[in-house]
């Protein structure tokens, strides 16, 4: 039990030691302005090119797909979780991939695309296997697949951010400071 209050503690150290009192901020504030061809002025996207290039349109509706699945997956861990700490990083996840999530709506609106309706089928049957734990081998299995999928998510981000200034590029470089802040709180409640 003192230890699950430690790690709900350290959470709670760890957000507002990271990016994520910024990304709040960010998404709260449509007035930040950034100038720049392709990148975000009160928070609408400007393309550089109608609808950007392919692989910034699969990005977009990548991201989207991995922010349903996190808001799923965060939600259960809010119901299903042993500890304090998983609790709260589940509702981390929810609150925080909510947001993103809209961001990369806006986006992908910008850009002419459908937005998903639904996550990747990989990322249901994760949902699916983890409803059937229960205590601590679902904190473990659910932290271990965090873990796991931040660690590919911020190589994707990284990837796309590096990419050039179109709305695409824009929204990863935004998002990788929560991404990052997620995997070390994942990390930390491994532990």
């Amino acid at each position: 039990m003192k230890r699950a209050v430690m790690a709900a503690a350290g959470l709670a150290a760890l957000l507002a030691a990271t990016g994520a009192p910024a990304f709040a901020q960010m998404s709260q504030n449509p007035t930040n302005q950034m100038n720049q061809p392709g990148q975000m002025m009160n928070g609408t996207a400007q393309a550089n090119q109608p609808g950007g290039t392919e692989s910034a349109r699969s990005f977009v509706t990548d991201a989207i797909q991995g922010d349903m699945a996190e808001i799923q997956i965060g939600k259960l861990a809010q119901t299903k979780g042993a500890t304090p700490g998983v609790r709260a990083y589940g509702e981390t996840l929810a609150s925080d991939h909510t947001n993103a999530e809209r961001q990369a709506m806006t986006v992908a609106n910008s850009m002419g695309l459908t937005p998903p309706s639904q996550p990747k089928p990989e990322a249901q049957r994760t949902y699916e296997r983890l409803s059937k734990l229960s205590g601590r081998t679902f904190d473990r299995a659910f932290l271990r697949a965090m873990v796991e999928d931040h660690q590919k998510d911020i190589r994707e981000f990284q990837a796309q951010a590096k990419a050039g200034s179109a709305p695409a590029s824009t929204l990863a470089r935004q998002q990788l400071p929560t991404l990052e802040a997620h995997l070390k709180i994942a990390q930390s409640l491994e532990e």
